[in-house]
Protein backbone atom coordinates (compact mmCIF):
# COMPACT_ATOMS: atom_id res chain seq x y z
CA UNK A 1 0.00 0.00 0.00
CA UNK A 2 1.43 3.54 -0.57
CA UNK A 3 0.34 5.68 2.72
CA UNK A 4 1.07 8.83 0.47
CA UNK A 5 -1.58 8.46 -1.83
CA UNK A 6 -5.17 8.26 0.26
CA UNK A 7 -6.79 7.40 -3.30
CA UNK A 8 -4.89 3.71 -4.07
CA UNK A 9 -7.33 1.69 -5.58
CA UNK A 10 -5.25 -1.38 -5.73
CA UNK A 11 -4.88 -0.86 -2.13
CA UNK A 12 -8.59 -0.23 -1.26
CA UNK A 13 -9.83 -3.06 -3.56
CA UNK A 14 -7.12 -5.86 -1.83
CA UNK A 15 -8.11 -4.46 1.72
CA UNK A 16 -11.73 -4.74 1.45
CA UNK A 17 -11.69 -8.45 -0.33
CA UNK A 18 -13.50 -11.20 0.64
CA UNK A 19 -10.05 -13.09 0.62
CA UNK A 20 -8.98 -10.55 3.80
CA UNK A 21 -12.64 -10.83 5.16
CA UNK A 22 -11.83 -14.57 4.94
CA UNK A 23 -8.18 -14.51 6.47
CA UNK A 24 -9.33 -11.92 9.24
CA UNK A 25 -12.58 -14.55 9.73
CA UNK A 26 -10.07 -17.79 10.29
CA UNK A 27 -7.41 -15.83 12.65
CA UNK A 28 -10.65 -14.80 14.56
CA UNK A 29 -11.60 -18.20 15.08
CA UNK A 30 -8.34 -19.13 15.78
CA UNK A 31 -8.81 -17.21 18.63
CA UNK A 32 -7.46 -13.59 17.97
CA UNK A 33 -11.13 -12.15 18.90
CA UNK A 34 -9.30 -8.37 18.79
CA UNK A 35 -9.72 -8.74 15.26
CA UNK A 36 -13.52 -8.60 15.11
CA UNK A 37 -13.78 -5.14 15.06
CA UNK A 38 -11.19 -4.66 12.04
CA UNK A 39 -13.59 -7.92 10.59
CA UNK A 40 -16.57 -5.79 10.83
CA UNK A 41 -15.43 -2.93 8.91
CA UNK A 42 -13.37 -4.70 6.16
CA UNK A 43 -16.78 -6.67 5.60
CA UNK A 44 -19.47 -3.84 5.75
CA UNK A 45 -16.55 -2.01 3.23
CA UNK A 46 -16.65 -4.36 0.97
CA UNK A 47 -20.20 -4.66 0.71
CA UNK A 48 -19.74 -0.86 0.30
CA UNK A 49 -18.00 -1.75 -2.88
CA UNK A 50 -19.70 -3.99 -4.01
CA UNK A 51 -22.81 -1.86 -4.38
CA UNK A 52 -21.09 0.06 -6.59
CA UNK A 53 -18.64 -2.26 -8.64
CA UNK A 54 -20.12 -5.32 -9.38
CA UNK A 55 -22.33 -5.56 -12.24
CA UNK A 56 -25.62 -7.65 -12.61
CA UNK A 57 -26.78 -7.46 -9.41
CA UNK A 58 -30.41 -6.98 -8.70
CA UNK A 59 -31.29 -3.13 -7.15
CA UNK A 60 -33.21 -5.00 -4.47
CA UNK A 61 -30.27 -6.10 -3.00
CA UNK A 62 -27.49 -3.07 -3.99
CA UNK A 63 -30.02 -0.75 -2.04
CA UNK A 64 -30.04 -3.13 0.63
CA UNK A 65 -26.58 -3.24 0.74
CA UNK A 66 -26.32 0.46 0.92
CA UNK A 67 -28.95 0.67 3.50
CA UNK A 68 -26.88 -1.78 5.84
CA UNK A 69 -23.58 0.26 5.38
CA UNK A 70 -25.77 3.57 6.48
CA UNK A 71 -26.61 1.55 9.00
CA UNK A 72 -23.10 0.49 10.27
CA UNK A 73 -21.14 3.71 9.62
CA UNK A 74 -24.47 5.93 11.53
CA UNK A 75 -24.19 2.91 14.85
CA UNK A 76 -20.15 3.27 14.68
CA UNK A 77 -20.92 7.27 15.04
CA UNK A 78 -22.79 7.06 17.51
CA UNK A 79 -20.93 4.51 19.81
CA UNK A 80 -18.24 6.50 19.45
CA UNK A 81 -20.02 9.54 20.33
CA UNK A 82 -21.97 7.81 23.50
CA UNK A 83 -19.00 6.63 24.98
CA UNK A 84 -16.64 8.25 27.41
CA UNK A 85 -12.92 8.20 26.19
CA UNK A 86 -13.35 7.54 22.63
CA UNK A 87 -13.31 10.23 20.26
CA UNK A 88 -13.93 10.93 16.66
CA UNK A 89 -10.50 11.75 15.97
CA UNK A 90 -8.92 8.86 17.13
CA UNK A 91 -12.13 6.28 16.90
CA UNK A 92 -13.93 6.84 13.87
CA UNK A 93 -13.41 7.95 9.78
CA UNK A 94 -12.52 11.35 9.14
CA UNK A 95 -15.65 13.63 8.49
CA UNK A 96 -14.86 13.67 4.51
CA UNK A 97 -14.91 10.17 4.82
CA UNK A 98 -18.03 10.11 6.22
CA UNK A 99 -19.84 12.11 4.32
CA UNK A 100 -18.72 10.93 1.27
CA UNK A 101 -19.62 7.13 2.65
CA UNK A 102 -23.42 8.78 3.07
CA UNK A 103 -23.51 10.64 0.47
CA UNK A 104 -22.37 7.76 -1.97
CA UNK A 105 -25.17 5.00 -0.30
CA UNK A 106 -28.07 7.86 -0.64
CA UNK A 107 -26.67 7.98 -4.34
CA UNK A 108 -26.61 4.22 -5.15
CA UNK A 109 -29.77 3.76 -3.33
CA UNK A 110 -31.85 6.93 -5.56
CA UNK A 111 -30.03 5.66 -8.57
CA UNK A 112 -32.89 2.93 -8.67
CA UNK A 113 -35.65 5.09 -7.10
CA UNK A 114 -35.44 7.75 -9.85
CA UNK A 115 -36.21 5.12 -12.33
CA UNK A 116 -39.08 3.76 -10.55
CA UNK A 117 -41.54 5.31 -12.93
CA UNK A 118 -39.75 4.97 -16.04
CA UNK A 119 -39.61 0.94 -15.57
CA UNK A 120 -42.65 -1.05 -15.68
CA UNK A 121 -41.02 -4.19 -13.74
CA UNK A 122 -38.16 -2.30 -11.70
CA UNK A 123 -40.89 -0.02 -10.70
CA UNK A 124 -42.89 -2.45 -9.63
CA UNK A 125 -40.03 -4.19 -7.77
CA UNK A 126 -39.05 -0.93 -6.04
CA UNK A 127 -42.76 0.37 -4.96
CA UNK A 128 -43.10 -3.06 -2.65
Amino acid sequence: LDPHNKQHWPGVLKIFSKKTADELKGRIDAGETHLNATFAVVSVFSTYLSSWLDRGREPLDVIEDAALVLGFVLHWRRHVTSTRGLTLEANFLTRETFLDIVTSCHGCILRFIQFRRSSGSLGALLSS
